[in-house]
C-alpha cells in the first residue's frame, strides 16, 4: 500500500517530468528554459529515487502532519515556479544574455541559413516580415525595421518590423530626407559611431538613428538605384557592432536585396497575368456580345420591320382597297414572318445556354437523320437565299460532302 509520502515522491517526479516535456515540445530557444528543463528532470529522477527507496523499504511513519508538510516543501514550489516563470521569463533571460550568454557566431552557418530561408519565400510581404524576424532573432536585437522604395507613393516605405505599432517612430521616409540622400550617394552602409565622431556632419542623420534607437543603417541596391533601407537597433547584450558583424549583414543585405526584387517581381508578375487574363475574358464577351448581336438583333429587327411596314401602309391607307380577308392573310403572313424570326431568336438563346452547361456526354441509341438534316437545311437555305449562291464557298472537306450541299442546294433552288 503506497503511504502519503512515497505518493509526494511520485508525484513530484511526474509534475517535473510533464513541465520538462512540455518546454522540449514547445521548442522554447530561452537559455533559462534550457536550464529549468534540465533541473525539472533532475528533481523528476530524484523524485523516482525517493519514491523507489521509500517503497523498498517499507517506510511508514505516525508522523502524518510531517508527511504533509514534506508534500507541501516539494510540491508546491513547483507549482508556484510554474506561475512565476512565465512572468519573468524574458526579462531575466535578456539580462542572462547580456550578462553571461552573449551569442558568439558561426558566421559560415548564420549566412547559410538565412540565405536558404529567405529565398524560398515568394510572397513579397512575407518575406519582408520572414527577413527581420529572422535577423532580429539570430542577431539578437532590440529591433529590425525595413523601407523599401515605392514607384506609386515616390518614397520609402515601412514594410516590414518587429517594433510593435506604438513604438514605431515613421512610417516612411522621404527621398529628401538627408539620411537618404547620403546614402544614395556614398552606397555605404552607416555606423552610428561614425555620426558621432563626424564623418556624416549633418545633425538631422543623428536626430533619425537616434529617434528609431539605431546602430546600423545598410542601404539595398538593385544595380544603380537604391530600393530600401535596413535599420538595425542595438545588440541586446548592450555591445556595438564589430567588424565582424559588419562581414556577415553586408552580405546578407545583398541576398536580401535580391530575394526582395525577385518577390516584388514575381507579385508584379502575377498582377500583369492577372490583367491578361481579364482583359482576354473581356475580349472574349465581347466577341460574343458582338455575335449574340448580330444573331439576335437581326431576326429582332426583321420582326419590328415587318410590323411597323404594315402599321405603316395602314395609316398611309395603302389598304383602303384592299378586302378584309385580304388584310387578314396580309395580317397572318407577316405574323408568320414574325413567329419565324422569333423562333430564330430563341434557338439561337436556347443553343448558347445549352453551350454553357456541362454535357452530360449522353449517347442516343436511334438519331433522326432526315429531322436533323432538315433543321440543318433550313438555316442553309435562308442564308442561301439572303446572300445569294455568290458569297458560298465549302473549304476543307471530302468531295462526298461537297456533293451533298451542292446537291440540297440545287434541289432548293429547283423547288422554288
Amino acid at each position: 500500500m503506497i503511504n502519503f509520502y512515497e505518493a509526494s515522491n511520485f508525484i513530484a517526479a511526474v509534475v517535473n517530468v510533464v513541465v520538462a516535456v512540455f518546454i522540449l515540445v514547445r521548442g522554447c530557444r530561452i537559455r533559462l528554459c534550457q536550464i529549468w528543463t534540465i533541473f525539472a528532470f533532475c528533481v523528476a529522477i530524484s523524485g523516482f529515487g525517493a519514491y523507489m527507496a521509500t517503497s523498498a523499504s517499507a517506510y511508514d511513519s505516525t508522523f502524518f502532519w510531517w508527511r504533509i508538510a514534506h508534500a507541501g516543501v516539494i510540491m508546491l514550489p513547483v507549482f508556484l515556479t510554474v506561475f512565476v516563470i512565465i512572468l519573468v521569463m524574458r526579462p531575466f533571460d535578456n539580462f542572462l544574455r547580456k550578462s553571461l550568454f552573449q551569442k558568439k557566431y558561426n558566421y559560415k552557418h548564420f549566412l547559410k541559413t538565412f540565405t536558404d530561408e529567405i529565398l524560398t519565400v515568394i510572397g513579397f510581404n512575407s518575406l519582408c516580415g520572414h527577413a527581420v524576424n529572422k535577423l532580429a532573432e539570430i542577431m539578437r536585437l532590440n529591433h529590425v525595421t525595413l523601407f523599401f522604395y515605392s514607384d506609386e507613393d515616390i518614397r520609402y516605405n515601412l514594410v516590414a518590423t518587429t517594433l510593435s505599432k506604438s513604438k514605431i517612430p515613421l512610417t516612411y521616409l522621404e527621398p529628401k530626407e538627408p539620411l537618404v540622400r547620403h546614402m544614395t550617394q556614398s552606397r555605404e552602409h552607416l555606423h552610428r559611431v561614425d555620426v558621432e565622431r563626424n564623418a556624416c556632419k549633418d545633425k538631422q542623420i543623428d536626430d533619425i538613428l537616434k529617434l528609431f534607437d539605431t546602430n546600423f543603417v545598410i542601404p539595398l541596391f538593385r544595380q544603380e538605384k537604391m530600393i530600401g533601407i535596413l535599420f538595425l537597433g542595438n545588440k541586446k547584450s548592450g555591445k556595438g557592432f564589430t567588424q565582424d558583424d559588419s562581414d556577415i549583414l553586408l552580405p546578407l543585405a545583398k541576398t536580401l536585396s535580391v530575394a526582395v526584387t525577385n518577390a516584388q517581381l514575381f507579385t508584379e508578375l502575377s498582377k500583369a497575368q492577372a490583367q491578361a487574363a481579364q482583359r482576354e475574358k473581356m475580349a472574349v464577351i465581347g466577341t460574343l456580345s458582338a455575335g449574340l448581336n448580330h444573331e439576335i438583333c437581326n431576326p429582332l429587327g426583321i420582326a419590328r420591320g415587318q410590323c411597323e411596314l404594315f402599321l405603316l401602309n395602314v395609316e398611309e391607307g395603302v389598304y383602303q382597297d384592299k378586302t378584309l380577308e385580304e388584310l387578314l392573310a396580309k395580317a397572318q403572313e407577316i405574323m408568320q414572318k414574325v413567329i419565324h424570326e422569333v423562333d430564330r431568336a430563341t434557338l439561337m438563346t436556347r443553343k448558347l445556354s445549352s453551350f454553357a452547361k456541362p454535357s452530360k456526354c449522353e449517347i442516343l441509341d436511334n438519331v433522326d437523320v432526315g429531322k436533323e438534316f432538315s433543321k440543318t437545311a433550313k438555316e442553309m437555305f435562308y442564308c442561301y437565299d439572303m446572300y445569294g449562291a455568290g458569297k458560298w464557298e465549302i473549304f476543307n472537306t471530302d468531295s462526298g460532302t461537297y456533293c451533298a450541299v451542292c446537291a440540297v442546294l440545287k434541289y432548293k433552288r429547283k423547288s422554288q
